[in-house]
């Protein structure tokens, strides 16, 4: 056959493997009109890489991690999803795995525990392992980028089994921040006391749930202030949210939004005088928006925690009574 032909083979090889990241199974390539001596052909010129066992690359040298995951979809069987960590990694929570290692669940039919390419990936030059495994339960699925991967909850739960304590929180964290963490869906799962959820919840900051998803205390203090005031049903307030006042980033440790009233728990460091300062300094420029700020030491917390959170708790509803009682413009 001649180079050109040749040519427009490929040409038109590529632009049928675009919407799989020109990744293909030997069926595909057999629908596409290869035969079998035309594949083995093309791979002993370089125009198709095997990535696995009937599983193809098309005009690729090394693969992007997203080509990797498909690669390993593919190979996985119509059933195959991302799981665990790389579902994770799908989702932005997690940095790509340093030594390639995928993990790959299949709900039905025939799977491999583990499967080795020789082709490398683009990020580390070196080839990756794609695991394989099938779940007792199946997970609900969703499209990230046009791969099949687990639901965010169960791949948290799922990774926090074969990772360190702070590098799981760091997942937790990041999801939240990113905006798909189902704090109730994470509650449920961890109900259902299955493999990985003893990792997740000590993964979870110290404290109420929810409190732990919105940041998490940093402060023993601040975390018995914290649950005295829900035990005692004062409403919950965002834990350690940074607002943007008046061009300066004010990170406040308790925050009501409605009542806007900020509660600082402050540690021996403040008791210093250029902290009082700058203290005083954040305070009215926090009033100076309309947000009341109260201060408490970590000594009167633990010495006088019931006045504490009865001096909240009032000061709550003050706020709320001038707020009715204001008059409407």
């Amino acid at each position: 056959m001649k180079p050109e032909e040749h040519e427009g083979d490929l040409a038109e090889l590529i632009r049928f493997s675009e919407p799989t990241d020109r990744c293909l199974t030997v069926g595909q390539l057999r629908e596409f009109g290869l035969s079998k001596r035309r594949i083995e052909t093309l791979v002993g010129r370089g125009l198709l890489k095997r990535v696995f066992r009937g599983v193809y690359a098309v005009a690729t040298t090394a693969l992007t991690w997203h080509q990797a995951a498909r690669c390993a979809l593919l190979a996985g069987g119509p059933h195959a999803f991302l799981s665990e960590r790389t579902a994770l990694e799908a989702r932005g929570a997690a940095t790509a795995h340093r030594d390639g290692q995928m993990w790959v669940g299949v709900a039905k039919g025939q799977r491999r525990t583990r499967r080795r390419s020789k082709v490398v990936l683009a990020a580390t030059g070196r080839p990756f392992t794609v695991h394989y495994g099938r779940p007792r339960r199946p997970p609900t699925l969703e499209l990230v980028d046009g791969l099949p991967t687990a639901d965010g909850v169960r791949s948290l739960v799922d990774a926090s089994v074969r990772a360190p304590k702070g590098l799981a929180r760091r997942w937790i964290r990041q999801a939240e921040f990113d905006g798909w963490l189902d704090e109730d869906a994470l509650a449920d799962e961890l109900e259902l006391g299955r493999n990985g959820t003893l990792a997740t919840r000590q993964a979870l900051p110290p404290g109420p749930l929810r409190a732990a998803l919105t940041g998490a205390t940093e402060s023993k203090a601040e975390l018995r202030l914290l649950r005295a005031l829900l035990d005692a049903g004062v409403a919950e307030p965002a834990v350690n949210r940074t607002l943007r006042v008046d061009g300066f980033d004010a990170r406040l440790d308790l925050w009501w939004q409605r009542e806007m009233l900020a509660v600082e728990v402050d540690g021996p460091h403040h008791e210093k005088p250029q902290r009082r300062h700058e203290d005083r300094q954040r305070d009215e420029r926090l009033a100076a928006v309309g947000i009341e700020t109260r201060r408490f030491s970590t000594r009167r917390v633990r010495r006088e925690l019931a006045a504490c959170v009865a001096e909240i708790a009032a000061r709550l509803n003050e706020l709320r009574r001038e707020r009715a009682e204001a008059p409407e413009t």
